[in-house]
């Protein structure tokens, strides 16, 4: 049989061919680097959402169908393959937090998403040379972009995290860039508390890989008695993630109408009320209900973060 069959024959055949080995390649990140959060349950978590925001905006900024049919192919795309590469730093400090550097991780994931389009590309330039599966220079920049667009810094003013793309007034972001950045921090605006609390628990979890074979060793209610300088490692840990998950909450608040002006009115009109989770009585629940206090027993914040729960769930 031709080999030249097997290839893709239109643009969403190529962009399904490429999600396909986007997600082989992050299937192993998956399995090798012990991903709790940045998984197969994100990405479907993200694309529901994403999906969400492109349907409310669609029939404002996509009135031609085949434009709109083809950004959101680059948008399931860029879903998909925004966290293929996950780079954390080393040496990892003892009991410790192991941490991503912003920015390395979405470079190393645009250079390897850059290399699958170009290969694909070259194949079906030479059996099928001007073929509509072919990605172009500014498909590729878009793709690029919103992956880019997903990069977080910490804003020590608000203690909470933004994206630096959804700001710039020199490089605005394009619509595909700024519905998967919008998607991607929209757990509490567009899911509600629960839902993001979960999704802070498993990122936790992945960042604290310790914590994981420690409450595989030892009883949570045990643990204090049976290794209390461990205990209170992790209780001071564990009370400075409650912590931020009020001021995120608060920062995701106040950032969200800065997110949304680059966009026309009736989109952001469209936008907002998918974030119908995103009010100050949400943030006041939260504010609460999340457990701050100083003297917090261990035992209380391991039950807040349900992390006994997730862990024998990922076993």
């Amino acid at each position: 049989m031709d080999s030249s069959s097997s290839l893709p024959q239109t643009f969403a055949e190529a962009i399904a061919h490429l999600r396909v080995a986007v997600l082989q390649r992050f299937d192993a990140e998956i399995e090798k680097k012990h991903l709790h959060y940045h998984n197969r349950s994100h990405i479907a978590c993200l694309q529901q959402r994403a999906d969400r925001l492109f349907d409310a905006v669609a029939p404002i900024l996509f009135p031609n169908d085949e434009q709109r049919d083809r950004h959101k192919q680059l948008l399931n795309l860029s879903i998909a393959a925004h966290d293929m590469v996950q780079i954390f730093s080393e040496p990892v400090p003892a009991f410790s937090s192991r941490r991503r550097e912003a920015g390395v991780s979405e470079r190393a994931t645009i250079e390897r998403l850059r290399h699958l389009v170009w290969v694909q590309n070259q194949q079906i330039s030479t059996h099928h040379p001007g073929s509509s599966a072919l990605l172009s220079p500014v498909d590729v920049q878009m793709l690029e972009g919103a992956i880019a667009a997903t990069v977080c810094h910490y804003d020590p003013a608000d203690q909470g995290l933004f994206q630096p793309a959804l700001y710039s007034t020199t490089h605005a972001p394009s619509v595909v860039a700024r519905l998967l950045a919008l998607a991607d921090l929209g757990a509490l605006g567009m899911d509600g508390i629960e839902v993001y609390r979960w999704e802070d628990s498993l990122l936790f979890l992945e960042e604290n890989l310790d914590v994981v074979k420690l409450l595989q060793i030892y009883p949570s209610d045990r643990l204090v008695q049976d290794n209390p300088t461990r205990a209170e490692n992790l209780r001071q840990r564990l009370l400075r993630r409650a912590r931020f998950q009020v001021t995120f909450a608060q920062s995701r608040l106040a950032r969200l109408p800065a997110e949304l002006s680059g966009l026309p009115p009736a989109a952001q009109a469209a936008i907002a009320t998918e974030f119908r989770h995103l009010t100050p009585e949400t943030v006041s629940t939260i504010e609460a209900t999340t457990p701050v206090e100083d003297d917090l027993p261990l035992l209380k914040l391991i039950q807040f973060f349900r992390l006994t729960d997730y862990i024998q769930l990922a076993e």
